[in-house]
């Protein structure tokens, strides 16, 4: 009797091992993923765990195999995902934003473009009331206070999406900075995660930085308006985030390869970043297919977190694509989860 009780407990537990699926990345999508995690074991479906420590301790852990999934907001080269035996897909799109404390300015009162943020963070512009700033904020009396620019301290997404963004926009940028998880960054002080970067701005009068949008409300962060790549004023709303989504050409985009950062459209905000999601192509297992039927449910319940994370839902026709992708790796077909 003891031996057979053993033997079923030994069984429950390897079950419950088995069905613990464990996602490891950008810390950009913590909450989202906290949301989608939530609702998901609420229905009773495999339990699901995300740890958010960074991109690269994502990728690096993905490609170890010690983890069922990973994510970036950065898509990963199509020749280094075949080399590294892996597949990514977009699951949401994240909005970013660019926040400030100078006393007397709430969201939407300044306005900011690429060359004077590529400046104020180059350390080329280091007061509020420059004359470059000024030019384009005739109706604001800008404070002669001194910037203090926030940058992140850890490989961060939300660093790739603005020096990618910059890299765009600005011709020093990309000459003398680039883009990446982190940068050389010639001036300012630095935060550690989204919730880090928030809080520092929040303590520090004349500082500059930036967070993912669901971030700066929560803090209640002011955020600045931004020209966008049609020279068009614009504020982060849910209208300009599916505008930029709108206008994404994902028929070109081998792999699921493309960036949000600066797409066209009168309409569109320039900053956003994907939420990719990294698994195995070598060994595919139960987990692989419990990791699909997840992410599955993600892309068609995915509405609700869009709407509490000020994020994007995709397209109907890139959800479709996704399953195809599915298909051909994994010879798995999406099914009807409630």
């Amino acid at each position: 009797m003891k031996r057979i009780f053993a033997i079923s407990l030994f069984v429950l537990s390897f079950h419950a091992i088995s069905a613990a699926l464990i996602g490891a990345g950008s810390s950009s999508v913590n909450n989202m993923m906290n949301d989608f995690i939530e609702q998901y074991n609420k229905i009773g479906q495999d339990h699901v765990k995300y740890f958010g420590g960074g991109p690269k301790d994502g990728l690096k852990k993905i490609k170890e195999g010690k983890v069922d999934f990973a994510i970036s907001v950065v898509p990963i080269l199509p020749y280094e995902l075949k080399r590294s035996h892996l597949m990514q897909f977009p699951i949401m799109v994240l909005g970013f934003v660019v926040v400030v404390n100078v006393p007397g300015l709430h969201s939407g009162d300044l306005v900011l473009n690429g060359d004077i943020l590529a400046a104020i963070f180059r350390g080329k512009i280091t007061y509020w009331d420059d004359d470059d700033i000024q030019k384009i904020n005739l109706k604001l009396a800008l404070p002669h206070l001194p910037i203090v620019v926030v940058h992140r301290s850890d490989l961060a997404g939300s660093t790739f999406t603005l020096t990618n963004y910059l890299s765009k926009v600005n011709l020093r940028w990309l000459l003398f900075m680039g883009d990446g998880f982190d940068v050389d960054w010639p001036v300012g002080v630095s935060a550690s995660g989204n919730d880090g970067m928030a809080k520092k701005v929040s303590s520090l009068p004349g500082a500059i930085g930036y967070v993912e949008l669901s971030t700066a409300r929560h803090y209640g962060l002011s955020y600045v308006d931004m020209f966008n790549r049609s020279r068009v004023r614009i504020s982060p709303s849910s209208v300009a985030l599916q505008s930029a989504v709108d206008n994404v050409d994902f028929r070109h985009a081998e792999k699921f390869y493309v960036f949000f950062t600066n797409q066209g459209g009168i309409k569109s905000w320039p900053l956003l970043a994907g939420s990719y999601v990294l698994l195995r192509t070598d060994s595919v297992s139960p987990n692989t297919r419990a990791v699909l039927r997840f992410f599955q449910w993600c892309l068609t319940h995915s509405q609700g977190t869009a709407q509490k994370m000020d994020a994007i839902v995709l397209p109907p026709d890139v959800i479709a694509r996704i399953n195809q992708s599915w298909l051909k790796e994994f010879n798995w077909q999406s099914t009807s989860i409630k």
